[in-house]
């Protein structure tokens, strides 16, 4: 994808576009998540222009509401999130490659924040059915 397309899909607020993601994946409709993970793989990869445009936080934030899928146990969602984890291609080699070099240090960075909240704030939740970035239930 160019810096034209990118900037044709997403505008110039790439932070903005990253939390509306965000919310998408926190949605109760099983078919508005599958469809916000298939536009975030084909506009947010993890070795893209948009994220690589994105600040640390907004990073942070899409990691978490992406992640927090997996807590819904729905194959298909599971899919296309190891699908963005891992990179594109099929080749068990080349997605290790793709986790070490694009995912593994935001995914790790991204629990590390959410352990360490979670642990000096017990009513802070990573993963709320309702709203990902709660702390103690004010958004």
């Amino acid at each position: 994808m160019t810096v034209i397309d990118f900037q044709t899909m997403l505008g110039h607020d790439v932070g903005l576009m990253i939390r509306a993601f965000a919310a998408a994946l926190e949605d109760d409709n099983i078919l508005v998540r599958r469809n916000a993970l298939d536009l975030i793989l084909q506009v947010l990869r993890l070795d893209g222009v948009a994220i690589q445009r994105a600040s640390n936080e907004d990073r942070t934030i899409i990691m978490r509401a992406a992640t927090c899928v997996v807590m819904r146990r729905d194959l298909s969602l599971n899919r296309r999130l190891y699908t963005w984890l891992l990179g594109p291609d099929e080749n068990a080699e080349q997605q290790i490659t793709y986790l070490h070099a694009h995912s593994l240090g935001l995914l790790q960075t991204t629990l590390r924040v959410g352990v360490l909240v979670a642990t000096t704030s017990p009513a802070y939740f990573i993963c709320q059915e309702r709203n990902v970035f709660s702390v103690n239930g004010v958004p």
